[in-house]
């Protein structure tokens, strides 16, 4: 399915098979940006000229709920865990905290003149950035505490859209084609970095989704054996464990999630960083 938003009209659900308009949903004035839920169930768009963020069941095709925010929406984005929706106010220099979940307005908060893109971090997603067309700058926020940290020039005039890329890593296998000729094959991950106590000691329980290509770096200081677990951790995950020398030195395959108080442990074969 195509969702298209017109500023004249409701949202068109396009049928890609069909080629095909198959429905119309009339989610208020101006529908703007669209966003989706990781596994597609849940849709959100703005709506500009009713001051409304909607909620949308993409499988029925229609309006879960209408939420009120700031003058003017025009961007929203889901933090990376889905918990809450971020959206742009950008006549009322705000960006309004929806809960997810609850569907209401938690916190409001005043950036920068003009809001309009939203970014999060890429290791993780505890700042987010926002785009001020109006003032020429991008506000920075502190998700934890919803706090702006820092203001930073854009460089030029009229901000509008951003992208955080994400760190990666490459792991790398060798094949040997028995002939001496070897080949390489290589895996491209997407990483999250903990870079405190905090965000070491959660990594990620609780968590509901994961893309196939993305995961967590653990870098520690040192080369020791290393033990993990999977308390409070709903989704099944693969524990890679590398050497000091960026080896991989053993692989836990498709661990599964433990919901019980005593859970066991995956120790790595050898010393790992």
């Amino acid at each position: 399915m195509l969702y298209v938003t017109r500023l004249g009209g409701p949202i068109s659900v396009v049928d890609l098979e069909q080629k095909i308009v198959i429905k119309e949903i009339d989610s208020g004035s101006m529908p703007h940006r669209l966003s989706f839920t990781n596994v597609g169930a849940i849709l959100f768009v703005v709506n500009t000229g009713s001051d409304m963020l909607s909620v949308i069941d993409s499988r029925k095709h229609g309006v879960i709920k209408t939420i009120p925010v700031g003058d003017s929406p025009e961007y929203v984005a889901l933090n990376p865990d889905e918990t809450l929706a971020y959206v742009t106010n950008i006549d009322s220099n705000t960006v309004s905290i929806v809960d997810a979940d609850a569907d209401k307005v938690v916190n409001e908060i005043p950036v920068g003149k003009g809001p309009y893109g939203i970014a999060f971090s890429a290791d993780g997603g505890d700042l987010a950035y926002v785009s001020n067309m109006r003032g020429n700058d991008v506000s920075v926020i502190n998700t934890t505490s919803s706090n702006i940290t820092a203001t930073i020039s854009a460089g030029g005039t009229g901000p509008h859209q951003m992208v955080a890329r994400k760190p990666d890593v490459e792991i790398v296998r060798i094949e040997d084609n028995n002939n001496n000729n070897n080949s390489s094959v290589v895996a491209r991950i997407f990483v999250e970095v903990p870079d405190d106590r905090e965000e070491f000691a959660r990594g990620l329980i609780f968590r509901k989704h994961l893309l196939w290509n993305a995961g967590m770096l653990f870098a520690f200081g040192d080369e020791e054996p290393r033990r993990f677990w999977m308390k409070n951790t709903l989704i099944p995950l693969d524990m890679i464990f590398v050497d000091s020398s960026s080896k991989i030195i053993d692989i836990k395959e498709n661990v599964p999630p433990c919901k019980q108080e005593e859970c066991p442990t995956y120790p790595s074969k050898e010393p790992a960083q």
